[in-house]
């Protein structure tokens, strides 16, 4: 049976998204961070329903969010992790994709896309986005660099 890189750490990382996001972020820099209270709403919401492992509840809740603001990376990020929790790999890269593409130096989002590729069998990329993850500040993903690619 194949192991899944991204379930070790799945709890652990919710909990750190639930109390650090607020919502969606602009992903170009500004001096006045605008968020839509409606949004931010719907992102609290997503994450209590990934958190309670209702994935269909939280694609939905996503999806609405990226129907009101198609560049929130976070929005793609939280719907990739839904998507990869149903095992649908494919939309979860497309959408951890577009979250790369609107916020290239997400941390968080690469440490994800290494779950993903690492559980379609490519463990080199999976290395390559968790030390990137790893760079950019994200410390949890030591864990997956230290357990998956030190050999």
């Amino acid at each position: 049976m194949k192991q899944s890189f991204f379930i070790s750490k799945i709890a652990a990382f919710f909990i750190i998204i639930l109390f650090i996001s607020a919502g969606c972020h602009p992903t170009k820099k500004i001096t006045k961070i605008d968020t839509d209270p409606i949004v931010d709403e719907l992102i609290k919401k997503g994450n209590k329903k990934l958190v309670l492992k209702d994935y269909k509840g939280a694609i939905a809740d996503f999806t609405k969010i990226i129907e009101q603001s198609p560049d929130c990376a976070d929005a793609y990020l939280f719907r990739a992790i839904a998507y990869y929790n149903l095992k649908d790999l494919e939309t979860a890269m497309k959408d951890i994709d577009k979250s790369l593409e609107l916020q290239p130096l997400y941390a968080e989002a690469f440490d994800v896309r290494g779950c993903i590729k690492g559980d379609k069998g490519d463990k080199t990329g999976a290395c390559e986005d968790w030390n990137k993850s790893f760079d950019l500040g994200f410390n949890p993903a030591a864990e997956l660099i230290e357990k998956y690619c030190q050999q």
